[in-house]
């Protein structure tokens, strides 16, 4: 159900373009909470009805003092014709920047993948990306080959290798907790990883 965007109506008029106004202006100016400028704001951002010029601060753009000028009005909920399709997710998560890696058609070992995948913000995903191969190695998108590649330390057993032989779509699969089972949207229907 669509309804008024009024938070992202009241920002948007606060603004003015040419004029950076802070986050705490925007606060102070409209009376709501920080939390509720903050979503608003990078709703407005996306839209490209307003900039960042520099951290913590606003202004309106073109298109933005366009839009006010038109005398229209945001609304919440859904952009565009409901047709039941879900919009992929377009989320750089650790499992589908390693996704993208297997399906560049190599070996690969876990440690390959957080070499290729790792950023700053992600702390240590080592578990994440083993429980999400093995699932996809239940489901059949992955094996795991024969021969380990060498370990780093005397003692090692090495590291498992694998392969991705089901490569569906640029969409990573999601893995179900409960009933471990894969979500494909490239393709209809579950696998289960049992």
């Amino acid at each position: 159900m669509t309804g008024k965007a009024t938070t992202q109506m009241d920002l948007l008029r606060t603004l003015e373009p040419g004029h950076c106004l802070t986050s705490l202006n925007l606060k102070v100016a409209t009376g709501y909470d920080g939390r509720r400028v903050a979503d608003a704001i990078g709703k407005l951002v996306s839209k490209g009805l307003v900039e960042r010029k520099q951290v913590g601060c606003f202004q309106l753009t073109k298109a933005g003092h366009a839009f006010l000028e038109s005398g229209e009005e945001l609304t919440s909920g859904p952009n565009g014709p409901l047709t039941g399709q879900r919009k992929p997710n377009k989320r750089a998560t650790v499992r589908q920047r390693a996704w993208n890696v297997m399906r560049m058609g190599n070996v690969f070992t876990v440690p390959d993948l957080l070499l290729a995948v790792l950023t700053a913000d992600d702390g240590d995903p080592t578990s994440n990306l083993q429980r999400y191969i093995k699932a996809l190695v239940g489901a059949g998108y992955v094996v795991e080959l024969p021969a380990r590649k060498r370990g780093t330390s005397l003692t090692s057993n090495g590291f498992k290798r694998y392969r991705l032989i089901k490569n569906t779509g640029e969409i990573a699969p999601s893995v179900t907790s409960p009933n471990n089972t894969v979500s494909d949207r490239n393709v209809a229907g579950d696998m289960s990883c049992k």
